[in-house]
């Protein structure tokens, strides 16, 4: 499941079903040579949304708006190390405030969506339409078209194409810096990723994966409000420290360091 939102609210959101066998990194916060992985929803299998938020606030094609805050909320109901829930909020400089919900712990499979919402108008993604829609103020309607069309592989030919005539692709690595930026932000936030309570963790046999109770109308229910968890009354939900992104240079950062004591 994966939630994003952002401007005044970008939201974003979607499931995906973890293979937690798929290589030797899957899951790990380091590799077995010690070198970081942080392999998680967020940084990894739902990134894409993610650095979606940031992008859409670029002042061009070329960049994103950066995170300069973000504060998180991880846990994990997998034997991996690293976390499966990935909740945020972050800020950009602009002040516009963004929210992530993604995991691979719910009962439900649910493709991603996202809601925009802009001083003039709410751009939306979600289940009950194939296609991106803005709708003004003033009562206006445009589609933008469908994110799985004809169009799902142009990324792709782009990269190619930049390789082969040496043309600046579009969101390069500057883009794709907000994404990653946030993400170790993230991990900075909590200490130590959160354990779901026994009482509430259940095994799908047929799946053969581990999922948790309620935890579907947990993250709609913070979808809708732009909330995180904890914000929410939610019992076993604890929230992270703020992390300051705007001098952020590597992870883990300063802030890591005061709350783990290294």
């Amino acid at each position: 499941m994966c939630f994003g939102s952002g401007m005044t609210g970008h939201r974003s959101s979607a499931t995906v079903r973890p293979i937690t066998t798929r290589n030797s990194w899957a899951g790990k916060i380091k590799d077995a040579g010690g070198r970081w992985v942080l392999d998680s929803p967020a940084g990894n299998g739902m990134a894409h949304f993610l650095h979606n938020l940031f992008y859409l606030l670029g002042e061009d094609a070329t960049s994103s708006a950066a995170p300069v805050d973000v504060v998180a909320e991880l846990y994990r109901v997998n034997p991996i190390e690293n976390l499966d829930t990935a909740i945020c909020r972050a800020h950009t400089a602009s002040g516009a405030e963004l929210l992530f919900y993604a995991t691979h712990a719910t009962q439900s499979e649910q493709s991603p969506r996202f809601q925009l919402e802009f001083m003039d108008a709410v751009v939306s993604f979600n289940e009950t339409t194939p296609e991106i829609v803005a709708r003004t103020g003033d009562g206006q309607v445009r589609s933008y078209g469908s994110p799985d069309g004809d169009s799902q592989f142009k990324k792709l030919f782009d990269a190619v194409r930049a390789v082969r005539t040496l043309e600046r692709p579009v969101c390069g690595p500057e883009a794709a810096r907000a994404q990653c930026l946030c993400a170790n932000g993230m991990q900075d936030s909590v200490a130590e990723i959160g354990s779901f309570p026994a009482s509430i963790i259940r095994r799908n046999q047929k799946e053969k994966r581990w999922l948790v109770d309620g935890l579907d109308d947990v993250l709609r229910e913070c979808y809708r409000k732009n909330a995180l968890p904890s914000e929410i009354g939610v019992p076993w939900a604890k929230q992270g420290l703020m992390i300051d992104l705007r001098r952020y240079s590597h992870y883990p950062g300063p802030e890591r360091a005061k709350h783990t004591g290294g």
